[in-house]
C-alpha cells in the first residue's frame, strides 16, 4: 500500500507521515520492512521512484522535456541537488541521457521495392498419422497460398504436386528467392500450426509464427494463419529486401570463429562460461577490432556478470557494458542480431527504454529473431505490463530444444510470478532447472516462486544451494543485482527470499 501510495505521488517529495498514513501502519514497522525489503528508508525509496520518472520523461522522444521540466514535473526543485542525486543513481548526468537520445540514431531500413519477389508456399506437413488433420494442413496450404497472392509484388509460385511433402520442405525450385514452410500438429484435442519463411540462397529463417486452436474450431484457426502471414509476411520481406543489398565488409573466419564459440558460451550463462566468452572475445576482438558482432557479445558478457554476481564488481561491468553497447551502435545499428543482442545488455544495466528500442527495430528488420522475442518478454515483465507470456511462447515456437529455452522458460515463470500465479511460476522454474541441474543462480528464480506457492522446503533448499557458491549473498544484494522492476514485484521478491532462508 505504501508503494502504490509512492507510486501515484511522483509530482512531489512525501513526508513520512503522509506515507504511514496511507499505509495504515505505524511509523516504526514502516521503516523496519523497508529496510528489510529494499535496503532503504521510504523516503529513499520515494526518491529513486521519482527518479526513475524523470528519467523516463529524458528518455521519452513524445514528451521533449528538457532537464529541468523533468525535474521540476518530479518535485526535484534544486537543479544541483537533481543533477547530483541522478548521476549516482544511473552513473552519468541528465544531460548525458538526453545527448545518447539524440546522438544513437537507429533509422528503420526503406520499405522501397524495385521488382517482384519470388516466393514458394511448399506443401504443410502434418506430423500425425490422422487423415482429417491431413486434410487441414493440405487446405491450409491452399489458403495462404491465395493470401499471398494478392500482394502485387509477390510472384507466389506454386509446388510441384508431384514431389513428396517431406522433401518439399527441403527443396525449393532455383527460380524461387524465399520459401514458407508449415507444419501442423495435434496436441492434446488442440492443434498447433508453425509457419517459417526461409531464405532459401542462405537457409536462415527470417520470419516465423505460431498459432493454435482447439480442433473443432478448424476452420477459425485456418483464418487465423492466413490473416496472419497475410499481414506480416509482406511487411517482413520488404524488410528484408530493403537490407539485402547492401555489402557487409569481409570478417576473418578465426574471428568469427571464436565470437560464435563464445556466442554460445553465453547462452550457458554460468561463471565459468561467462569467464571463456570473453576470453575468446578479446582474441576475437584483437584480431578484427571492428567486428561489431563481438563488441556486442562483449556488452552483453559484462551485462550478464553485473546482473548474475559473476565478478566483484558489478557497477563497473555494467559501465563497461553500457560503454561498448554506444559503441557498437556507432559501428552497426542494421544488423538484427547485434541489435538484439544490446537489446538484451541495455536491459540488464537498466536502460530498459534502450533495450526496448534496439528490440523493436531488431523485429522490424527480422520478425524471426528468437533472442528479440525473448527479450521483449523480459521487458514485458522488468516493466510490470502484460504480453510477456505471448512473447515468450513465440521464442519457444521460434526453436522448441535450443540452448535459449532454459532463458525463455525463466522469463515465462518470471511472468507467472508477476500475475501472481505462483504455482505455475514454480513449475516453470523447476522445468528449466531439470534441464539445466547445475545452473545455480537461476535458483532465486524457483525459490521465490515455491515459498509463495507453499513448497517451502523446495525453496529453501535451492536457496541452500545458491549459498554454496555464493556464500556472501543477501536478499539485498540480488535486489541490486536485477535490472530496473516494479518495486512491489521486487518487496514480493525480496519477501519470498527471506523466507527461504537468505539473509537480509
Amino acid at each position: 500500500m505504501a508503494i502504490r501510495f509512492m507510486q501515484r505521488n511522483l509530482a512531489r517529495p512525501l513526508t513520512t507521515g503522509e506515507i504511514v498514513a496511507a499505509a495504515g501502519t505505524s511509523e516504526r514497522s514502516l521503516r523496519r520492512q523497508f529496510q528489510r525489503f529494499t535496503g532503504q528508508s521510504p523516503i529513499a525509496f520515494h526518491r529513486l521512484l521519482r527518479l526513475e520518472a524523470a528519467r523516463h520523461a529524458l528518455c521519452d522522444n513524445h514528451s521533449k522535456a528538457d532537464i529541468t521540466t523533468a525535474a521540476g514535473m518530479h518535485g526535484f526543485n534544486h537543479l544541483s541537488h537533481f543533477t547530483g542525486q541522478y548521476r549516482r543513481r544511473y552513473g552519468e548526468l541528465p544531460s548525458a541521457t538526453l545527448r545518447a537520445l539524440h546522438e544513437v540514431s537507429l533509422p528503420l531500413p526503406s520499405h522501397a521495392m524495385c521488382e517482384p519477389i519470388s516466393l514458394i508456399v511448399l506443401p504443410f506437413i502434418c506430423t500425425d498419422s490422422e487423415s482429417s488433420n491431413a486434410a487441414f494442413a493440405e487446405t491450409m496450404t491452399d489458403r495462404v497460398i491465395s493470401a499471398l497472392t494478392r500482394t502485387r509484388w509477390l510472384n507466389v509460385l506454386s509446388p510441384d504436386s508431384d514431389l513428396p511433402a517431406a522433401n518439399n520442405m527441403r527443396v525449393a525450385p532455383p527460380c524461387a528467392r524465399y520459401a514458407v514452410r508449415g507444419r501442423v500438429q495435434c496436441i492434446g484435442g488442440r492443434v498447433q500450426a508453425v509457419i517459417r519463411l526461409i531464405d532459401v540462397t542462405t537457409g536462415r529463417q527470417i520470419w516465423g509464427n505460431a498459432f493454435e486452436g482447439a480442433a473443432e474450431c478448424a476452420m477459425e484457426l485456418q483464418q487465423r494463419v492466413m490473416e496472419g502471414v497475410a499481414s506480416a509476411l509482406p511487411a517482413c520481406l520488404r524488410d528484408t529486401e530493403a537490407i539485402r543489398g547492401k555489402p557487409k565488409p569481409e570478417r576473418d573466419p578465426v574471428a568469427v570463429r571464436y565470437a560464435t564459440q563464445a556466442f554460445h558460451a553465453i547462452l550457458e550463462m554460468t561463471q565459468a562460461a561467462n569467464g571463456c566468452a570473453l576470453e575468446h572475445l578479446d582474441r576475437a576482438q584483437s584480431i578484427d577490432p571492428e567486428f561489431p558482432f563481438a563488441r556486442a557479445l562483449a556488452a552483453w558478457c559484462h551485462a550478464q556478470r553485473a546482473a548474475c554476481c559473476f565478478g566483484d564488481t558489478a557497477d563497473v561491468d555494467r559501465d563497461k557494458a553500457r560503454r561498448l553497447t554506444t559503441l557498437t551502435l556507432t559501428m552497426d545499428n542494421e544488423d538484427p542480431l547485434v541489435l538484439a543482442i544490446l537489446g538484451h545488455a541495455s536491459t540488464i544495466f537498466a536502460d530498459l527504454d534502450l533495450g526496448s528500442l534496439l528490440i523493436e527495430k531488431c523485429l522490424a528488420i527480422d520478425p524471426g529473431c528468437l533472442l528479440a522475442w525473448q527479450r521483449r518478454g523480459w521487458l514485458s515483465v522488468y516493466r510490470g505490463g502484460g504480453g510477456a507470456l505471448a512473447d515468450f511462447d513465440r521464442a519457444l515456437a521460434l526453436n522448441p530444444r535450443g540452448a535459449e529455452r532454459f532463458n525463455t522458460m525463466l522469463g515465462i515463470s518470471q511472468a507467472h510470478f508477476l500475475a501472481g500465479n505462483y504455482e505455475e511460476a514454480a513449475n516453470w522454474a523447476t522445468q528449466g532447472l531439470r534441464q539445466r541441474p547445475h545452473e545455480t543462480w537461476a535458483r532465486r528464480i524457483a525459490a521465490v516462486a515455491q515459498v509463495r506457492c507453499g513448497q517451502v522446503t523446495a525453496g529453501r533448499q535451492g536457496v541452500e544451494l545458491l549459498r554454496r557458491q555464493y556464500p556472501d549473498i543477501t536478499v539485498g544484494t540480488i535486489v541490486n543485482a536485477l535490472p530496473t522492476m516494479p518495486a512491489e514485484l521486487l518487496a514480493r521478491q525480496a519477501e519470498a527470499l527471506e523466507s527461504a532462508g537468505l539473509p537480509i
